[in-house]
């Protein structure tokens, strides 16, 4: 037996308390809520992302996007005459992105909810959940898609590093960064994009800063920023650094992206800041021992749950049947214990991976006595290989510092399609009732934008260091 309401269709009904109505205002919300490009995605070309919807399209289908070239000759002065030769071609091309399901499904013992005292209410709540992974699933995705399939134009590091293991922690989000990739931008044919109106209605278009919290924060402790917010902007409350907010940045607008470190069976962090818990607790850690996600021994356990999802050398399913291909280099994590931890509280150690299995990295080799890891070196005053469950674990670079990524994105920056379904939910009942399986699946696709040269003109993405408050990392301090 199935059931399904379809999130996408027509209303059927004009009672306000139509059951189709309720769904399809409550799953397209959870699903924007969890979906950081939701609000930057419209039908205007002057938008982030670009969006074709068509109902007729299915799983397959293609969203043919054109792009056409401008005229650059040589101007014919006086009264001569154009001939055939005199004509200037207009070069066209052509891509497009496929639409494919995007799926996820739970289910529930009604004798578990009775038993929780929860009466049905669980059950009412879980297609809020599932449009909601269905939106963050969706904005992962993207995020995947401009760290790694862009072109040599579009990535960058912070200060004069050309690779992520030369970062020192100085390297952080910087005015002066912020202020360069604009420039940078611009010279790829980046266009500003539409981002709100002013309160007399007028249109603001900008270039978009899309960082999270903790690469922000370095930010806001940039002497030249405070500056900024100190001699360009009212005095008192009505400052943004006051409310919590940013100002914008030689024509740049700050879009915070603000994943959070939830304490579920799940991945935290995000593709721009990579990091997890420690699952199953290490001693003395060494080589071929496994760093296992979750915070807790039976999160660990959950193979479907991939913690190291964001972390490098993951085969990430960017598409069907296709992954993100791992690269043959060390990359680097550090383990933070609590400073409450009953053994070696404070303390951190570093290791090096290559083989990342989503759910678990194995361990390259340690950082320990008589023996530097990267351009560190051990010092027990600062350095452990035992760590409690629960752990922060952090991606840094050879130096031992934490890095993560940010872009600034202009107009057209991808291109995002929805098909014949959009977060339809489906119902099975198995057991006579007993056990209620729910799913949901959307007809969807999404792409970087290229132009004419197969570039891709809207967006730059940088790698700088990020200073993760709370967490005492100086590897400075161990030489």
């Amino acid at each position: 037996m199935a059931d399904y309401i379809n999130a996408s269709s027509t209303f059927i009904s004009d009672d306000p308390n139509s059951q189709v109505m309720l769904y399809k205002k409550t799953l397209q919300l959870f699903d924007h809520t969890r979906d950081y490009f939701a609000d930057k995605e419209s039908k205007s070309m002057s938008s982030v992302i670009w969006l074709q919807e068509n109902m007729n399209k299915k799983r397959g289908s293609r969203m043919t996007f054109t792009n056409r070239s401008g005229l650059h000759n040589e101007a014919v002065l006086g009264g001569v005459k154009l001939t055939d030769a005199d004509y200037e071609d207009l070069d066209t091309s052509s891509y497009s992105l496929t639409l494919d399901f995007i799926r996820n499904q739970t289910a529930i013992s009604g004798e578990a909810e009775e038993i929780m005292g929860f009466g049905g209410e669980l059950e009412a709540r879980i297609p809020q959940l599932l449009a909601a992974w269905m939106g963050r699933e969706r904005s992962d995705r993207l995020w995947m898609m401009f760290r790694h399939e862009g072109g040599a134009d579009n990535y960058r590091y912070a200060g004069s590093a050309n690779h992520q293991d030369q970062l020192t922690k100085s390297d952080t989000l910087k005015w002066d960064a912020v202020v360069e990739y604009n420039y940078l931008l611009r010279s790829l044919a980046g266009e500003p994009a539409y981002m709100k109106t002013d309160g007399e209605g007028n249109e603001i278009h900008a270039y978009c800063l899309g960082a999270t919290t903790d690469a922000l924060s370095s930010l806001k402790r940039d002497p030249e920023f405070q500056r900024l917010c100190r001699d360009s902007m009212e005095r008192g409350k009505g400052n943004p650094l006051q409310r919590g907010g940013y100002v914008p940045i030689d024509g740049t607008v700050i879009s915070e992206f603000a994943p959070k470190d939830h304490s579920e069976a799940g991945p935290i962090g995000s593709p721009c800041n990579p990091k997890a818990y420690l699952g199953d607790a290490l001693t003395d850690a060494d080589a071929a021992d496994t760093i296992t996600g979750g915070g807790n021994a039976t999160n660990s356990a959950k193979t479907k749950a991939k913690y190291f999802r964001y972390f490098p050398n993951y085969a990430y399913p960017i598409r069907s049947g296709e992954t993100i291909a791992s690269v043959a280099e060390d990359y680097y994590v550090i383990i933070v214990n609590p400073s409450n931890a009953a053994v070696d509280p404070g303390k951190w150690g570093m290791y090096s991976f290559r083989v990342n299995g989503g759910n678990s990295l194995t361990i390259k080799a340690a950082l320990k006595s008589g023996s530097d890891l990267g351009e560190v070196t051990w010092n027990a005053d600062k350095n452990t290989r035992t760590h409690p469950a629960g752990a922060h674990v952090i991606l840094v670079n050879k130096k031992g510092v934490p890095y993560g990524h940010s872009a600034l994105f202009g107009a057209g920056a991808a291109l995002r399609g929805y098909g014949s379904e959009r977060n339809k939910t489906t119902r099975d009942f198995q057991d006579g009732g007993m056990l209620k399986q729910i799913y949901i699946r959307s007809v969807f696709g999404q792409k970087l934008r290229l132009d004419l040269r197969d570039r891709c003109p809207g967006f730059v993405w940088v790698t700088h260091a990020i200073q993760y408050p709370g967490l005492r990392i100086d590897p400075d301090l161990n030489t």
